[in-house]
C-alpha cells in the first residue's frame, strides 16, 4: 500500500476512512505501507495504531525490492503515489494488479475550486493536472471512488474505466441529547483546515451568511471546530458570537450541545463527512448542493439544502425557530444514515456494495475526523 503518510485518523475523514480500510484488508491480508512523501512523519500513536494490526510500515522502501517478491496486489492512496511509482511497479511485476484509491477526483474539486478562487490556479494548471490524473486513473486495473457522483463523473471522464465505490461509513449514535439539553442558536462547523474548501467555506458563511441571519436570529453564535485553522479563520473570532476552537481531543460535547450543524461548502467532491456526522448525532445539517453529494439528502426531509447566502439564512432560521422541523429532520437523517442505499452493478457485471449516507460515530469524534475509539463502523467495499 503506498500513501502519502501514515492515516492520522482522527483529524480528517479521508484519513478515517482510509485507516479503516487497511483494517478490513489486515484480517485477511498481509499489509505493508509505504508513506511516500519524504520528510513525514506521524506522531507515535498513529504508527502503533497500525502496528497493532499487524501492518508494517516500511520507511525505507526501494523500488527495487519489488523484483524479489512474491505475488502482490498494488494499491495506491491517492493518485499522486501511483504517478511515481505505478509504472516502475508495472515493469518489475507486471502481473499484478494495480488498484488507485482516488478519495476524491482532484481535477473535479479543483475545477469547482476555480470558480471561487480563480487566483489560485488557472485554466492552463487545472487542464495539466486532470491530464495527470485521468493517465493514472487510464493505467490501474480499479479505480476506487468514495461516492456513485464521483465514480459516474470518472465513467464519463475515462469511459471503459473499471471504477467502484467505497464510501466512509460511521455508526449512528446511539443515545442522542435531548432537544432541551441544546443551546438554540447554536451552529456548529467541523472541518479539518488543511482542506481549502473548509476554509472558504467558513469565510463565505460568516462574510456572507451571518449578517443576514443575525437580523431574525440576533443571539446566533457560530462554533468552528477543527485541527489547522489558518489565521484568517482565527481571525474570525474578533466578531462577535464566533468561536474558533482548533483540534478539540473530542466533538461529541460540541455536537450534543449544537442546535444546527452547517456545512456551507461552495466546493469540493466526495463524500462530506461533517455532513454524516452530523445526521448520526442528531444534528440538523443546513448544506449546499456541493456538501449534499454522495450523501443523497432531500432537502427538507433529511437536511436543508441551499446555495444562496440569503437561502441559507433562512433555512437556518427555520431550524432555529420551528421546533417540529427540527426535530422531523433529526429523525429522519438519522434514519436514512441507518439505511444502506441498496447494491448496483459494477462496470465488467460485478455486484457492487454501495451504501451511502455516511453517520457519525457513537464513540469519540475528533475534529476534523473520527477517533479509532469509534471506529466499530468502517468503509464497506466493493462484494
Amino acid at each position: 500500500m503506498f500513501a502519502p503518510r501514515v492515516p492520522e485518523f482522527d483529524r480528517s475523514a479521508g484519513d478515517f476512512r482510509f485507516y479503516h480500510m487497511l483494517k478490513m484488508l489486515a484480517r485477511r491480508h498481509p499489509v505493508e505501507l509505504v508513506p511516500t512523501d519524504a520528510g513525514t512523519s506521524a506522531a507515535h500513536a498513529y504508527e502503533t495504531a497500525l502496528e497493532e494490526l499487524g501492518i508494517g510500515i516500511n520507511r525505507t522502501f526501494r523500488i527495487r525490492e519489488l523484483r524479489h517478491r512474491p505475488p502482490h496486489v498494488a494499491m495506491f492512496e491517492f493518485y499522486q503515489p501511483a504517478e511515481a511509482y505505478l509504472d516502475a511497479v508495472r515493469f518489475l511485476q507486471p502481473g499484478w494488479p494495480a488498484i488507485v484509491d482516488s478519495v476524491d477526483l482532484h481535477y473535479r474539486r479543483e475545477a469547482r475550486m476555480a470558480t471561487y478562487e480563480s487566483g489560485r490556479t488557472t485554466p492552463k494548471a487545472l487542464q495539466e493536472r486532470r491530464a495527470r490524473e485521468l493517465r493514472v486513473y487510464a493505467n490501474t486495473d480499479l479505480v476506487l471512488t468514495v461516492t456513485e457522483d464521483d465514480r459516474q463523473q470518472l465513467r464519463r471522464d475515462l469511459p471503459g474505466a473499471e471504477v467502484a465505490v467505497v464510501p466512509t461509513i460511521h455508526r449512528p449514535r446511539a443515545v442522542l441529547p435531548a432537544l432541551a439539553e441544546r443551546r438554540r442558536g447554536s451552529l456548529l462547523f467541523v472541518g479539518w483546515f488543511v482542506h481549502p474548501p473548509n476554509a472558504d467555506a467558513v469565510l463565505w458563511f460568516v462574510r456572507e451568511v451571518l449578517p443576514q441571519l443575525r437580523r431574525v436570529v440576533p443571539d446566533v453564535e457560530v462554533v468552528i471546530v477543527g485541527d489547522s485553522p489558518p489565521p484568517e479563520i482565527r481571525k474570525l473570532e474578533e466578531s462577535p458570537g464566533v468561536r474558533v476552537t482548533g483540534y478539540v481531543p473530542d466533538t461529541t460535547p460540541y455536537l450534543d450541545a449544537a442546535w444546527v450543524s452547517i456545512a456551507p461548502l461552495r466546493y469540493g467532491a466526495g463524500m462530506k463527512g461533517k455532513v454524516g456526522e452530523a445526521m448520526a448525532a442528531g444534528l440538523p445539517v443546513v448544506t449546499t448542493s456541493i456538501g449534499a453529494e454522495g450523501v443523497e439528502l432531500k432537502d427538507g426531509i433529511t437536511a436543508l439544502v441551499a446555495d444562496t447566502p440569503e437561502a441559507f439564512a433562512d433555512a437556518v432560521r427555520r431550524l432555529c425557530t420551528d421546533d417540529a422541523l427540527h426535530q422531523g429532520i433529526s429523525a429522519r437523517a438519522r434514519s436514512r444514515a441507518l439505511r444502506p442505499a441498496g447494491r448496483g452493478r459494477a462496470p465488467g457485471g460485478r455486484r457492487e456494495a454501495r451504501y451511502h449516507a455516511p453517520a457519525a460515530t457513537d464513540g469519540t469524534r475528533r475534529a476534523g475526523g473520527v477517533s479509532r475509539a469509534s471506529g466499530e463502523a468502517e468503509a464497506c467495499a466493493a462484494a
